[in-house]
């Protein structure tokens, strides 16, 4: 593995265990060793392991490849406009788990082009949106 996989791989599972510093490192370090290409590569990831989480969740459910697909509804009226990196983070995973790559590629360049702190903060949502999905996961592998 190179280092920037084991950084993701870090990142991830140190998310789904709640270890919030161990995370926030992981994702630091990969700010910091990567460019806007790499950085796009690296969302992708986090985005296909939500994709991963949600199929071990409900092995009947969405196939891109069927022409299904997942969506989003917003449950909460004002709620993305209440926390806009969140809302990013959802639709970049969704149009990822959807095999939209010219979504996920705007979506990336709109988040980019809002500035650093912005992309950071959109990245960060993006990890704990995935994460959230893959503690669903060992939750319920956890025996009884």
């Amino acid at each position: 593995m190179d280092g920037i996989t084991q950084l993701i791989a870090t990142a991830y599972t140190s998310a789904v265990h709640g270890d919030v510093d161990a995370a926030c490192d992981a994702l630091d370090a990969i700010g910091f060793s990567t460019d806007a290409r790499q950085m796009y590569g690296v969302c992708c990831a986090f985005a296909e392991a939500g994709t991963r989480a949600v199929q071990l969740l409900d092995p009947a459910g969405f196939d891109p490849a069927k022409g299904e697909m997942l969506g989003l509804s917003e449950i909460t009226p004002g709620a993305a406009e209440a926390n806009p990196h969140t809302a990013w983070a959802m639709r970049f995973f969704v149009a990822h788990a959807n095999r939209d790559p010219e979504m996920t590629n705007a979506l990336y360049a709109t988040a980019l082009q809002a500035g650093p702190q912005q992309f950071s903060d959109s990245v960060s949502a993006l990890l704990l949106v995935v994460a959230s999905l893959g503690r669903s996961v060992v939750q319920a592998r956890r025996p009884s």
